[in-house]
Formats: structure tokens, sequence, C-alpha cells
């Protein structure tokens, strides 16, 4: 068995790129000679160097699949939205202000270092959020913010189009959301039960013992109904399989529903809109 180290730390973007594509190239030539290759990987949230990721817990105590960093605890969906932001959007290069619901722990930390931001972080019940705030009774004026993050955080709240449009509400008529759920591709509509409270009956039937539905392919279209215009973005398959491989990304990668304002949409031309939502940027850039 061959074992490749790839690790970068060049500052300067062309060199990075550079870097990026011969490293691409090196990997897959020699995994199309030696399949079993191990390939070390630099994780692109904290920056380590790993010969694998390791395995997260599942329900019932299944193995869920080696995709955390061994250094962050970061999981292929973080490292999923990472990608997208650095690269696909203006979140690095302009002043902005974010809200980040239920932030992740990394995510909070490095989003707070950034000078252009005013980055300000809200959650329900834990401790260090900046705001302690109801996701479906926002406590922020209409059109406040440029940018909203929030992952995972819809499928545990019981009255979701609520907080749907309370995103909308707050979002800048230029502004764009970024929204993460679980969804069971193999489902057209969303499964909800709100008789369904016993946790171990959730677990069961949405897939976690805090979890209120199961969402399916419909999700886009309680975003659409809740005021927002939304477009599946796929990174990887823009970033091909030889680098999604690279950065640990599984074949079955999460949903991100980049979001603008309906009603911007109406004065303007869709795709116009979401490309300056997205920062507009080149589907080319992809130091990642």
């Amino acid at each position: 068995m061959i074992a490749i180290l790839i690790r970068f730390e060049l500052k300067d973007e062309g060199a990075v790129r550079g870097f990026d594509a011969l490293a691409d190239d090196t990997v897959a030539a020699v995994q199309a000679s030696e399949p079993e290759t191990l390939i070390y990987v630099v994780h692109k949230v904290c920056g380590g160097t790993f010969p694998s990721f390791l395995p997260i817990a599942a329900s019932a105590g299944k193995e869920g699949g080696r995709t955390r960093c061994p250094s962050c605890g970061a999981r292929d969906r973080n490292r999923h939205v990472w990608l997208h932001l650095k690269n696909k959007t203006n979140l690095f290069s302009e002043q902005l202000r974010v809200l980040h619901f239920a932030p992740e722990r990394i995510f909070r930390k490095s989003l707070k270092k950034q000078p252009h931001l005013d980055y300000i972080n809200a959650d329900l019940e834990r401790p260090r959020a900046m705001v302690h705030a109801d996701i479906t009774q926002i406590p922020f004026a209409d059109d406040s913010f440029d940018v909203i993050l929030c992952s995972h955080v819809l499928e545990h709240v019981p009255e979701d189009r609520q907080a749907m449009r309370e995103l909308c509400r707050v979002l800048k008529p230029d502004g764009w959301a970024l929204l993460l759920v679980p969804i069971s591709s193999r489902r057209a509509e969303t499964y909800e039960d709100a008789t369904v409270v016993a946790p171990e009956d959730r677990e069961r039937l949405f897939g976690q013992f805090d979890h209120v539905r199961i969402y399916g392919r419909d999700f886009k279209d309680r975003l659409e109904e809740s005021g927002f215009t939304v477009r599946l973005e796929d990174l990887r398959h823009e970033l091909g399989e030889v680098r999604a491989r690279r950065f640990g990304l599984r074949e079955r990668s999460p949903h991100l529903h980049l979001c603008v304002k309906s009603d911007v949409i109406s004065k303007r031309s869709r795709g116009v809109d979401l490309a300056r939502a997205g920062g507009g940027r080149s589907n080319e850039r992809r130091n990642a």
C-alpha cells in the first residue's frame, strides 16, 4: 500500500490553485494504478492532516460512517458548508451582517474573528449564544441581515413554516440565506405527526429522538411558500470525485438550499439575483 500526504499552507491564492490542481492530478494518477492507496487529507475547516476520518455515532449505537474530523469533530456536512462559503459566496470578502442560528462551534469561532463581519449567533437554549431567541419569533427588525446561516435546526421546530417566514422577514432584500436540513430523497413529501412525542417513537419514525419530522423533496416547496426563491447547490459534483474524496465528502451530499427573497426576484431576473446571492463567483473558482 502506498501512502500520500497532501498538505499545503500556501497563502497566495494563485499558488494554492496551482498546487490544488497538481495534487488532484497526482491523486487521480496514483489511484488509477493503485486503488488501495491511502490518501492523507487536509481537513478544510481546522487545517489538520489525517490518514482518515473517524466514525460518527448513529442511532442505536450504530456507526454512521467515517466522516468526523479527529481534531475538531466536524462532519462531512460541515466541510461541505465551509467549502461552499469559502468558494462560492461573498462571506469572506465583503462587509456583511450575519445571523447564525444554532452555530456550529468551529464555524462560530472562525466567523467571530472575521473583522469585516458583524456576526451574531442565536440559539434558544445554549448558554454561550450571543442572543437567546426562538427561531419562530426572531427578535430583529425586518431586513436586518445580509446573510443567514441555519443548519439542521428546522427539523427540531414544530412550527417550521413560521420559522421559515421569520428567516425570510429578517433577511435583507439583496441578502442570502443558506439553509440545511436532513432530507430523505426517497420521500416526495415530508412526513410529520404532531401526536408523536415520545423520544423512542421520534427516533423510530423521524430518525432522531428530538426530530419532529422527516423532510422530503418538498422542503424546497416549503421554503418557497414562505417567501424565498431557492436554488439547490451541488458543490460535490462541481468539485469532482477526486477532490470530493480528498475533502471527505460522502457521495450522499447534504442538500444546500441557497435562498433569496422572492419579492426581489419578481423585480429582477432569477439568474442575476441568485448569482449575486452567491457572491458572484464563478464555478471555476475552486481553490478550496
